[in-house]
């Protein structure tokens, strides 16, 4: 894996929507674009090429040096489709123009959600085909965009591949770096994102008018944990990676039905006027494998050290050998395509005082002691990395188990029974720590409090109409955030679906608070957060953290 090198957010019928049929709220979707366009170009180490039809104001505001394109829509290589069958047509054109009293022709899809195998049988009754939706394009029109995009990366390799022997013959060999090397042309296009800034409040970009309360996240690279797929790396991209080391989340995971890899339909099996571009795509005249049994791969040392099998098993930097721990424990790291929470210290052996990368040390002796009543809610089962090798949400009660999805909506809930939910982020240069919670999910649903709670008739709202207060703990300084600010952070949403809650906006304060023992150099500070919510409704007083933004 790794980070994007091509960036492609193609869901801009909303925002055609609005500009269309003039509803007013054409700058929030503008605002939108133009912080995912900025956070694309800021947080990582490689700078995107953004292929997208809404830019906004990204090479305005970049000074034209931000990469910046689009696939051409449509088919225009393609005849339109006159009838639901299109046999005269090549099969790549079908169903992929249609006129706009016939976009019908277009919409024609080709899931399934069982294809029928000898080991295993759903235990579930499943539908024939994926759910659909009126804003969704057919099957080939998907295959029609994917093989463009295909096109664009040969047709730029080709490209490279001509400038770097056009390079040999003037300069001769080796390549000079100059050739190929993009780590200045990269801290450019993100300096000039992070400098510019308008004079006067007329000229705002879009991202600093819909973020008015907290423009800064239009400057400054964002990190993020969540509990929220897909993601890539799913465990170090997790909130439960950042917990502080002796905070124990208590999780509950369902269980895969069966086992990968799936079976390709049938039905998808091309005809024999059509180009079987899997086929080409695999084909090899390297000989098979002699063997996949794992036991070889371990033995071979061509492939495999000691020092390799001790991080694939423990995890980087934990200890695994007899001497170093003094048990010679060692933990599977992939259970039911999961990873576990390696910062949390029922996971190491007692003696060991080595955490994964993302808790490096040891907790101080703190003044805020974790709560006991956090649980991982609402979890999906399986790898969920959204790549073509994931297997995520394959539970026995799945309706549709080839549909593939990986979009889930986990995070850590808690109520007013469940204490302090307490965090150490990493990467803190800015000063700025933002929550997204979910007050939706109904009360009295923390498992983990039930015990604790005498009355079962509780009020029946998430956040209670009389008393809630939620304590902010910063490396062991705390503030209370009222009910009234509480619910107004709510009610303020920036972006669809993201009502944001500011732990910590303050430079000065941040600068403050931190300690010099918890300097992780050019790569910012790691501080301690802590959340805590206190109600006399006790298990209905009920939230759910599912974000942490962070700079």
């Amino acid at each position: 894996f790794g980070e994007a090198d091509i960036m492609i957010w193609n869901s801009v019928a909303q925002l055609e929507e609005e500009q269309h049929e003039g509803k007013g709220n054409e700058l929030k979707y503008k605002g939108q674009y133009d912080l995912f366009n900025k956070q694309q170009i800021m947080s990582g180490e490689h700078v995107p090429i953004l292929l997208t039809p809404v830019p906004g104001d990204i090479v305005h505001d970049s000074g034209g040096q931000a990469w910046v394109g689009n696939l051409q829509p449509g088919a225009p290589m393609c005849d339109e489709m006159a009838d639901n069958e299109g046999k005269d047509m090549p099969p790549a054109c079908r169903h992929t123009k249609c006129a706009s009293d016939k976009e019908a022709f277009c919409r024609v899809f080709d899931s399934v959600c069982w294809e029928p195998r000898i080991d295993f049988s759903p235990p579930t009754v499943q539908n024939d085909k994926v759910e659909d939706s009126d804003g969704d394009i057919g099957t080939n029109r998907h295959r029609l965009e994917g093989r463009k995009l295909s096109l664009l990366v040969l047709h730029a390799l080709d490209a490279a591949l001509d400038k770097w022997k056009a390079g040999i013959v003037t300069d001769g060999a080796p390549l000079k770096e100059e050739y190929w090397h993009v780590g200045e042309k990269y801290k450019q296009i993100e300096e000039s994102i992070r400098m510019y800034g308008s004079k006067d409040d007329q000229n705002l970009s879009a991202c600093e008018q819909l973020f008015e309360a907290y423009p800064i996240v239009c400057h400054v690279a964002m990190h993020a944990a969540t509990e929220w797929t897909p993601r890539v790396d799913p465990y170090e991209s997790s909130l439960r990676s950042i917990l502080r080391p002796d905070m124990d989340v208590h999780e509950t995971w369902p269980n895969d039905a069966y086992t990968p890899p799936d079976l390709l339909p049938y039905k998808w099996k091309p005809s024999d006027d059509e180009v079987d571009v899997h086929a080409i795509a695999i084909a090899t005249h390297a000989p098979a494998p002699e063997t996949n049994e794992w036991g070889n791969f371990f033995e071979d040392d061509n492939f495999w050290s000691e020092e390799d099998e001790d991080d694939f098993l423990l995890g980087e930097g934990q200890s695994g050998t007899g001497e170093e721990n003094g048990e010679g424990e060692r933990v599977l790291l992939k259970e039911n395509n999961k990873l576990p929470p390696t910062s949390n210290k029922r996971f190491l052996s007692e003696s060991s005082n080595s955490y994964s990368k993302s808790t490096t040390r040891k907790t101080k002796k703190s003044k805020i002691t974790p709560g006991d009543g956090w649980i991982l809610h609402n979890p999906t089962s399986g790898f969920c990395d959204g790549s073509s090798q994931s297997f995520c949400n394959r539970d026995a009660s799945n309706k549709c188990l080839l549909a593939g999805h990986n979009e889930g909506y986990a995070g850590l809930l808690g109520d007013a029974l469940s204490g302090w939910l307490v965090f150490r982020v990493p990467k803190i240069k800015e000063g700025i720590i933002l929550a997204r919670f979910d007050t939706s999910i109904a009360p009295d649903s923390n498992v983990q409090t039930q015990k604790s709670s005498n009355d079962a008739d509780r009020r029946r709202t998430s956040i209670p109409t009389n008393e809630f207060e939620l304590d902010i703990a910063i490396n062991r300084k705390i503030h209370t955030m009222s009910r009234k600010k509480f619910v107004s952070y709510e009610k303020s949403k920036a972006a669809n679906n993201l009502p944001l809650w500011p732990l910590l906006l303050d430079q000065e304060m941040f600068k403050a608070e931190s300690t010099g023992d918890d300097d992780d150099g050019d790569d910012g500070k790691t501080i301690e957060v802590a959340i805590r919510i206190r109600s006399n409704e006790g298990r209905s007083a009920t939230v759910l953290l599912t974000h942490l933004y962070y700079a």
